[in-house]
């Protein structure tokens, strides 16, 4: 990637505000469930669009903004040292999980990681949405989440800052309060988990490993619901 210059800046800039502010201000409940459906499956779906709608206007502002190859982005081609190394992250971001929901259960604090806050239960809805949205959201989850914080908000902060700090923490946040809808033990475990993730993309630069991981993690996530609930 070249040196940032004032195309690049302010194009980066541009991409940088909108995952970090107007995305981040988007998923407050009071703002997307005034602008998305009411109805519940088709809500969700649209959920889905919009992270994929950010997604195409970042690919757009590396191609036509920057006028760099998409590869900037750090998806590599996967090997199989690659997802052992993501399959790594999960397992790590899984044991805390765990652990997470271990103490807080013993405390007598009853955890919400299964089960989004707003969602009904999944007997509420048709065994179509259940598989078909539960992987159209993993894919969604695993891929776009991963390009819009870790291989753009992350990797471009740190090019135009040159701040270790800055491009972990702040895509972080944007991060963890993209999940405020999903309540607030869910966020502890975003923190946690995010923190994971970035540590690992800032150690690897490695866009494959975090999509692996990240898959890897809601996998076992929407494993659980589904051996609870069906």
């Amino acid at each position: 990637m070249e040196a940032p210059n004032k195309r690049y800046r302010i194009t980066t800039f541009v991409g940088l505000f909108i995952v970090l502010v107007l995305t981040t201000l988007f998923w407050f409940p009071s703002v997307y469930k005034a602008i998305l459906s009411g109805d519940f499956e088709v809500r969700n779906y649209q959920m889905q669009g919009v992270d994929w709608l950010v997604v195409l206007i970042i690919l757009g502002l590396i191609r036509w903004g920057e006028r760099n190859p998409l590869s900037t982005l750090n998806i590599k081609k996967p090997t199989g040292t690659l997802i052992a190394t993501g399959m790594g992250l999960g397992g790590f971001s899984m044991l805390y999980i765990f652990l997470h929901r271990l103490v807080l259960n013993g405390l007598g604090v009853t955890t919400g990681f299964e089960q989004q806050t707003e969602n009904p239960a999944l007997e509420a809805v048709g065994p179509e949405f259940v598989w078909v949205y539960g992987i159209f959201s993993l894919i969604t989850a695993s891929v776009a989440e991963e390009i819009m914080y870790r291989g753009y908000a992350t990797e471009r902060l740190m090019k135009v800052s040159g701040s270790y700090w800055a491009a972990f923490i702040v895509p972080l946040l944007a991060f963890v309060l993209m999940h405020y809808r999903k309540g607030f033990d869910h966020l502890l475990v975003v923190l946690v988990v995010g923190s994971l993730m970035q540590f690992y993309y800032l150690k690897f630069r490695n866009l494959t490993i975090n999509i692996v991981g990240h898959f890897f993690i809601d996998l076992m996530a929407y494993v659980g619901i589904l051996s609870k609930e069906l």
